[in-house]
């Protein structure tokens, strides 16, 4: 019996030093694993806020030229209906560009405000300046 109690024993260490082999192997993968996960969560969060930049600018692109756009073909329907062809439309015109530069203000005083609210604002102030042109 005790020719074969170490014969067990060497086996079970054995087994114990494959278990810890086994155990490391998984370890370096888990970390791989890790280390690509952080990757793609920052390459994540860049295309994120690159969609939301994208979003700004086609906001700000619609909120100049929509009310223009409508407000000349008010301006053109009205010039057809009441036969005074291109004054109300000119009219109308000049209208909408106005519109659309208080509406293109009116969303820019919006996000700096969202970002001054968020605290971004605040890093990008404590940041420094580099005012060289290399």
């Amino acid at each position: 019996m005790t020719g074969q109690g170490k014969k067990e024993t060497g086996q079970d260490e054995r087994s114990l030093k494959d278990i810890e082999s086994r155990l490391g192997q998984l370890g370096e993968k888990l970390d791989k694993v890790r280390d690509e996960n952080s990757l793609s969560e920052n390459a994540t969060r860049s295309i994120a806020r690159s969609h939301n930049q994208m979003g700004t600018a086609f906001r700000i692109t619609s909120e100049l030229v929509g009310p223009v756009l409508v407000s000349t073909f008010i301006g053109y329907w009205l010039d057809q209906y009441f036969a005074t062809k291109p004054v109300l439309m000119i009219l109308f015109f000049v209208l909408g560009v106005v519109t659309g530069f208080v509406n293109v203000v009116r969303a820019a005083k919006k996000m700096q405000q969202e970002t001054i609210d968020s605290g971004a604002y605040k890093e990008a102030k404590d940041m420094p300046f580099d005012d060289d042109d290399d």
